[in-house]
């Protein structure tokens, strides 16, 4: 269950939710302090103004009170009992500092039992020597602030000191923490909620891809992952997906048929070896007889062997091995006039003439192997020489030319042979393809000698294709590019 639990934990849209819960409560966190502070400097800053100005407005109305003539101890309860500042506890003292009225919260000690009165500023021009406002005579539950008024009759001075109660900001500030205690907890699990309920959404086409791929294997490789909405990303790399299935189902097919034509190739050199062998080996046999048996059986091991070395090369190209060419300059110039020479040797011996007309500069070079690119060509050539009948000829052209203002070589193999249908222009260059498979195992072929020259001439980045084609014989070219 714990496993389960932690790898359910390492999912995309559990870390998707986590992730979002833990920004969410984090933001809530930061916002409710801010929240908090800001709201307790500005209740505490609204009650330092409303003490100061309720200061202020009683010692005017006690001033106002004096110059009415009433008596001073009726002025000081009279100013008690009809203060409208609800929020503020209020005590008058003498100037001998007897208290002549307080309101009625007020325990002991009173309020100005920290007080100089003689220090407290005068209302009037007073206030311009002194503070009416000072928190080092702030008590436990109230801020104090004092003023004194001056009798206009007898010109005694009377303290007003009052407190505003704290417990006004002390109970908004808890009113405000229950409310973010309660809200913000709510919020982070609605969040991680809804979270998870997004993610599991969005996560979703993943999953359902995910169980489609899981089904597919080497014989259900024609199944594709189901694109929901092609515009959206995950839509995309289903797309994307799918393109690479694509590719993998046609790798599929061409290695299957390559294992198929291979094995059928190979199929007869072996049968035809073992077949001599065992009857070399069970019948008396005379000299002569056994000689050709050996015959038979080094000409079928020899094909074997050039067929063996044809797939494994064929097979480094698939896999794009670069190790199938060194990093060398080759002479294209060099390589041209060889390739003549031994042309023209193959030719002598099959009664066709082969002509070369190299038209290369000295200096032309390419990038690659120095053992391929003949190899390449003589595979043309080998095949023009093959099927070009008697008396024929046979002609190996080389030019540079210009393509997009860059140099390359064009090298042209022409015969005049009975040349190839135009339906097959392409096919010939697919392995183990032949049109005549009893003619051209009478040669001696496999199929594999133009698929490899185009593979040399791709790894070489350039091409091989057949440019002409009539009943009086077929062009092939290779294009190079030239350093």
């Amino acid at each position: 269950m714990m496993n389960k639990f932690w790898k359910n934990l390492r999912s995309v849209r559990w870390r998707i939710t986590i992730w979002f819960t833990f920004v969410l409560a984090l933001t809530l966190v930061l916002f409710s302090a801010t929240v908090y502070f800001a709201m307790r400097q500005a209740l505490n800053t609204q009650l330092e103004t409303s003490l100061q100005d309720g200061t202020l407005a009683l010692a005017e109305n006690l001033e106002h009170e004096f110059e009415e003539g009433d008596a001073v101890p009726d002025a000081a309860a009279a100013l008690v009992r009809e203060s409208s500042f609800r929020n503020l506890a209020i005590e008058v003292y003498a100037q001998d500092g007897n208290l002549l009225a307080a309101s009625s919260d007020i325990t002991e000690p009173t309020l100005g039992a920290k007080l100089n009165l003689e220090n407290i500023p005068i209302l009037g021009n007073g206030l311009a020597q002194g503070k009416i406002r000072d928190s080092k005579f702030d008590r436990s539950g109230f801020k104090i602030a004092a003023v004194r008024v001056v009798h206009p009759a007898t010109q005694e001075t009377f303290a007003i000191v009052v407190g505003a109660r704290k417990s006004v900001v002390t109970n908004e500030m808890a009113t405000l923490k229950n409310l973010l205690f309660t809200l913000a907890p709510l919020l982070v699990l609605l969040a991680a909620g809804g979270g998870f309920y997004l993610a599991r959404r969005a996560m979703k086409p993943v999953a359902e891809m995910a169980a489609q791929a899981r089904t597919m294997n080497a014989n259900r490789l024609s199944e594709r992952l189901t694109v929901a909405d092609p515009d959206d990303e995950l839509g995309q790399l289903a797309a994307t997906f799918n393109e690479l299935f694509d590719r993998i189902e046609s790798a599929f097919g061409q290695i299957r048929q390559f294992i198929a034509d291979a094995s059928h190739e190979l199929r007869t050199p072996v049968t035809v070896i073992r077949s001599e062998t065992e009857v070399s080996l069970t019948e008396p046999r005379t000299e002569s007889e056994a000689f050709a048996s050996l015959e038979i059986i080094r000409d079928e091991s020899a094909r074997l062997s050039r067929l063996v070395e044809d797939m494994f090369t064929l097979a480094r190209a698939d896999a794009d091995d670069r190790n199938i060419m060194t990093n060398e300059t080759v002479s294209l110039t060099e390589l041209v006039d060889t390739c003549a020479r031994s042309a023209e040797t193959l030719g002598r011996s099959r009664s066709v003439e082969v002509i070369s007309e190299n038209n290369l500069p000295p200096d032309a070079v390419c990038l690659g192997d120095r053992v391929r690119p003949a190899q390449m060509l003589l595979n043309l050539l080998d095949n023009a020489t093959k099927y070009t009948p008697p008396g024929g000829l046979v002609t190996i052209k080389a030019t540079l030319e210009k393509h997009q203002d860059m140099p390359q070589a064009v090298i042209s193999v022409t015969d005049n042979g009975n040349g190839i249908p135009a339906d097959y222009k392409e096919q010939v260059f697919t392995r183990f393809y032949r049109m005549d498979k009893a003619r051209t195992r009478a040669h001696g072929g496999s199929g594999l000698g133009l698929p490899i020259a185009r593979a040399i001439a791709e790894a070489h980045s350039g091409t091989l294709f057949l440019d002409e084609n009539s009943q009086s014989g077929c062009i092939f070219k290779i294009v190079l590019p030239v350093r």
